[in-house]
């Protein structure tokens, strides 16, 4: 079923930059800033508390808050220019806006802080200092973040960075990228069709892993299916396909004054 074998050079891909916008339009580090502190952790919220109309989920001095959560101090002008979800948070009428914190759970703080290094650097690192190299895995939750915080330039910087990976035949942690995918949104993202093509571009060694290890979610194995029909006369007499550029899994970027670049892999 699966396409035998693949042509790596056939995986590499031009860089995709987005449309340039001028440098004074970016925030810098030129005049003095103003702060947030965002405050995250990988345990669930606590109980919304009733008292006053008040909710324990924001608030940094609870006592469920406190445990395992990690301290981000990240100036004001990056985290809102490339995330209209903060921007709204720290310049509204809410408690973010009058206290200029925020509480975020349920979220890896090792991935987050590759958030906060893509904030300034307009890129993403190799490795950290705990997660060692970023793979696949890490990857997906940065991506899921970047649809959170509405950051497509992130989420586009994330998906070229998986095309990479993959071009380079480092698929460690792949089963779970599209665990993660077709959990997300119930599969109606942009991974999901990376996962396809993996699949179908890569050896049938790779593939027969997969079906008789965890094996393939229904959805992923029917547009797997759609996918080798389409392209059926296309195929040689190995029956491979190549892999479609980086582009093609892309989300659309804002317009305008948010349509901002980002260094693509």
């Amino acid at each position: 079923m699966a396409a035998v074998g693949m042509q790596r050079a056939q995986l590499k891909h031009k860089s995709m930059d987005p449309v340039p916008i001028e440098d004074t339009v970016r925030p810098n580090l030129q005049n003095p800033q103003s702060v947030v502190t965002v405050f995250v952790t990988s345990k669930p919220a606590p109980p919304q508390r009733q008292e006053n109309g008040e909710s324990s989920a924001s608030d940094p001095n609870s006592r469920s808050a406190s445990l395992d959560r990690k301290k981000f101090t990240i100036h004001k002008d990056f985290i809102c220019f490339y995330s209209p979800f903060f921007a709204s948070a720290f310049n509204g009428p809410y408690k973010e806006g009058q206290t200029q914190i925020m509480s975020l759970y349920e979220i890896d703080p090792e991935v987050f802080g590759i958030f906060v290094y893509w904030l300034y650097h307009r890129k993403l690192p190799t490795h950290t200092a705990k997660l060692g190299h970023v793979n696949l895995v890490h990857l997906a939750k940065l991506w899921i973040l970047g649809d959170r915080f509405l950051a497509p330039a992130l989420q586009n910087n994330v998906i070229c960075r998986m095309h990479t990976i993959i071009g380079e035949g480092r698929l460690g942690g792949f089963e779970e990228l599209v665990t993660m995918a077709y959990n997300y949104r119930e599969g109606h993202n942009e991974m999901t069709k990376l996962a396809v093509w993996t699949v179908v571009t890569e050896n049938q060694a790779f593939f027969d892993k997969i079906w008789q290890g965890s094996g393939f979610p229904p959805a992923m194995a029917l547009e797997v299916m759609k996918v080798l029909k389409t392209h059926y006369e296309e195929l040689p007499l190995v029956r491979k396909l190549a892999m479609l550029p980086n582009d093609n899994f892309r989300v659309k970027e804002y317009t305008g004054r948010r349509e901002v670049g980002s260094e693509m892999e």
